[in-house]
């Protein structure tokens, strides 16, 4: 299985941070790319719900059907998403620390059909895309306690 890991420290509670993490309309506000996000299951989010992101690569728009597979306030949460015979999951972490919260992310892709090095370049588009993630997603957190 391939993958990549990064880890940062975040300056707030693992549970704001979870749920600043997990609200799927703050989203575009660190993830790359990501043009709208569309819930696609009723009740809060939890495993089993389903939302279709859109981001922009290059000059065109390209959706995914994701799906929380682990939703565990306030230390995990889990997401995949399968298309042309590739699986992609993301796993966050969400661990207390000193001074506020160590998340970690996880990304793997995973194929039946495919060889290793088609996924490995799967991956490489994965980490160019979501590589700086946690560091977006520290930097909008900084930057909303900063309104509030």
């Amino acid at each position: 299985m391939a993958g990549f890991t990064r880890e940062i420290r975040i300056h707030h509670s693992p549970e704001s941070v979870f749920a600043f993490a997990c609200d799927i309309e703050n989203a575009p506000n660190w993830i790359t790319d990501i043009v709208r996000v569309e819930k696609l299951t009723d009740g809060p989010v939890r495993a089993g719900t389903q939302f279709r992101e859109t981001r922009r690569i290059g000059n065109r728009e390209h959706s995914a059907v994701i799906e929380v597979t682990a939703h565990e306030a306030p230390r995990l949460h889990t997401a995949s998403s399968s298309a042309f015979g590739i699986h992609c999951t993301y796993h966050y972490t969400f661990e207390p620390e000193e001074s506020g919260t160590r998340v970690r992310l996880e990304a793997k892709a995973t194929s039946k059909w495919y060889p290793s090095f088609v996924i490995g370049r799967m991956l490489r588009m994965m980490e160019n895309m979501d590589g700086d993630q946690l560091e977006k997603l520290k930097a909008a957190m900084d930057g909303e306690a900063k309104l509030l």
